[in-house]
């Protein structure tokens, strides 16, 4: 990547979607044309990780994009595009697409491992960014697109599980090969593994033929990694993905938020309800579980004081460092239920769940009285 200094010029100001994409394929098949921005000549990857960016007031996603630049410090390049630009710095580029002004896709090839710290810090310190968690329900739907080459396990229960007596506390699989996920489904269907059969990441083949195929690596925290001829079938699935991802969390918001309304003056309704996560794995220690998650760092990013009510039960009122709201919840041995209120972000029950079903039961699930969520 050329350093920045002295650089005033845009050299993709001109640059169409139709035009990026085919950059982009050109940097999978390492066609000399691909080399700008960190792109390489030998064939390579496209690196893709969807965040959940709520605006933090800025009608224009793009102004929210340079804010992001300047606060990483990186140089923003807008195009021909008003939903595309470029950010770059002497480590390397990424295209930024907000298409969905919310839910921005971030693309970059080569080797992409400096991408990770600035995207750490951006979550980490922004109260408006947040990773796209993939539950694991999401991630088994985007596995029947194809075949699953390769998968990795990776299930952390230290902080939450009892310090005694519990299977499988730590649990780390990875495997290769052909119908890789048949050791995985085994490892389910074991009673005293199931919880922690927590599926990180998957690389799932699609299409047979020379210019169709493609094979994609999905992580639960919002990344992909795209190999094949051409960007276009990546991006598809990409898209696909993060839209079932970005419509059950606006689905949430829209049907299960406690709303109040007051009508006329005087009559006042009532709608939502909780939204219930499910656990298969009984909570035997609640003051331990609550500590856990309720601590204001990652990966839950939430911070309460919770009361015992009884035995069996503990309510808390919980404030979100992503957006800095707060909402109550109840937990007893086998379930949490999340009070979400009007203009609440979603995005929190999908962390929460994400990162149970990593640290805590991968058998969790989301529930709404229409029925499972995720």
């Amino acid at each position: 990547m050329p350093k920045l200094q002295g650089i005033h010029v845009n050299p993709v100001g001109d640059l169409t979607r139709l035009e990026l994409f085919e950059r982009l394929s050109n940097a999978m098949n390492g066609h000399p044309s691909a080399d700008r921005f960190g792109f390489r000549h030998r064939p390579g990857n496209v690196r893709t990780v969807a965040i959940e960016v709520e605006g933090n007031g800025t009608p224009d996603p793009l102004e929210r994009v340079q804010q992001v630049a300047a606060s990483l410090g990186m140089r923003m390049w807008s195009t021909a595009d008003a939903s595309l630009a470029v950010l770059v710095s002497d480590a390397g580029g990424v295209f930024v697409d907000v298409v969905d002004p919310r839910f921005w896709l971030l693309h970059t090839t080569g080797p992409s491992s400096w991408l990770d710290g600035p995207l750490g810090h951006l979550a980490a310190k922004s109260a408006d960014a947040d990773w796209c968690w993939l539950p694991l329900s999401l991630i088994a739907r985007m596995q029947l697109r194809g075949r699953t080459r390769w998968f990795k396990s990776d299930f952390r229960g230290d902080e939450l599980l009892p310090r005694d007596g519990v299977r499988a506390r730590r649990l780390k699989v990875q495997l290769e090969g052909d119908d890789a996920d048949d050791l995985r489904r085994y490892i389910a269907l074991r009673p005293d593994y199931a919880a922690a059969e927590a599926l990180t990441g998957v690389t799932v083949e699609l299409g047979h033929g020379e210019l169709d195929s493609l094979s994609v690596a999905i992580h639960y925290r919002g990344g992909f990694i795209g190999h094949g001829a051409r960007f276009e079938p990546h991006n598809a699935f990409v898209a696909e993905a993060i839209g079932d991802y970005s419509a059950n969390v606006r689905r949430t918001e829209e049907q299960v938020a406690l709303r109040w309304d007051v009508h006329d003056g005087s009559r006042a309704t009532f709608d939502g309800e909780p939204v219930e996560i499910r656990l298969g794995r009984p909570i035997t220690d609640l003051n331990r579980f609550a500590a856990g998650i309720f601590a204001a760092k990652d990966p839950f990013r939430l911070w309460a004081v919770p009361t015992s009510v009884g035995p069996d039960r503990i309510e808390a009122e919980v404030a979100d460092l992503h957006v800095g709201q707060s909402f109550n919840v109840d937990i007893t041995t086998d379930r949490i239920l999340i009070y979400l209120t009007a203009g609440s972000c979603a995005n929190t029950v999908f962390r929460l769940l994400a990162n149970l079903q990593h640290r805590y039961d991968a058998t969790a699930s989301v529930w709404s009285s229409a029925g499972q969520i995720a």
